[in-house]
């Protein structure tokens, strides 16, 4: 580390309990005795004991009394932001103004008290080349090599952020997509490979076949596991059918520069994970 000091995040969000923040900062400041010690709270706004962190943040005490000196805090917060393009047209329509903006919140979020308004710091979105250096970097750290073909997935990626951009807002994608995409690489690749044949249902003459099928002319499970990832995170997103098939053309695009790959075999993949959880 850089400036070689500890460093502990927390991950917030809505079913983040007020004993897990406080056992948080308690287990830091014991270490705290040892050396400087950074906190990093992160998504702040969208937890409900934001009242809580504010104390900490503007006051630096906990339950009244004040933390160790060699606690540094920091932390990152959802900006409030209301869809300016349509999400979807479908579904039941409320006619209540309060309940129509918060289902158009691009974050679920609570607004911040004033007490720490002072400490806010607009740093903007991530430009090409950065996110591009993340993506990259987040693929080699978090993958086995097993999974990792390093250039195709990191082209996978941006051109899926960059879609979703153009389909839905700037700051509809973060590097929280390229996180989930990850573990579901992992999830489908793991999955797969041990996936039991299914019973025989009882309106079937033979017994299935092992799935997903391999060998020639069939995708591999690296590739499924991509396509139904990339599924996942971003084609079932978009609520245009379009949309949709213009997303696949960009992937197939992508694809056909290292193997062979085509519309037909996109929509196959998605089908028939799909058959195999129904059947």
């Amino acid at each position: 580390m850089v400036v070689k000091v500890e460093f502990k995040a927390l991950n917030l969000h809505a079913g983040v309990q007020e004993e897990t923040i406080i056992k948080f900062v308690k287990d830091a400041q014991n270490d705290a005795d040892k050396g400087e010690v950074w906190l990093f709270f992160d998504e702040i706004n969208t937890c409900n004991h934001i009242g809580l962190l504010s104390e900490l943040i503007a006051h630096r005490t906990l339950e009244g009394k004040q933390i160790h000196p060699n606690i540094r805090l920091f932390s990152a917060y959802n900006p409030y932001c209301i869809h300016t393009k349509s999400v979807s047209d479908a579904g039941l329509q409320t006619k209540v103004k309060m309940y129509d903006e918060r289902s158009r919140l691009v974050y679920q979020v609570k607004p911040l008290h004033d007490q720490i308004l002072d400490y806010v710091w607009d740093y903007g979105v991530l430009q090409q080349e950065d996110e591009k250096k993340y993506i990259h970097i987040m693929l080699q750290v978090q993958l086995p090599k097993e999974l990792l073909n390093h250039q195709v997935l990191a082209d996978l990626l941006f051109a899926s952020q960059e879609f979703i951009r153009k389909a839905e807002e700037s700051y509809s994608v973060s590097l929280h997509d390229i996180k989930r995409f990850i573990k579901l690489i992992k999830f489908f690749y793991d999955h797969l490979k041990s996936r039991p044949t299914r019973k025989k249902l009882s309106d079937e003459k033979v017994k299935p076949a092992k799935y997903p099928q391999t060998g020639k002319g069939k995708p591999s499970l690296l590739m499924r596991s991509y396509i139904l990832a990339l599924g996942l995170c971003y084609h079932s997103r978009l609520y245009e059918k379009e949309l949709r098939f213009r997303y696949k053309q960009e992937i197939i695009k992508i694809f056909s520069k290292y193997v062979i790959f085509n519309l037909q075999m996109f929509d196959s993949i998605l089908r028939e994970e799909q058959e195999d959880y129904i059947k």
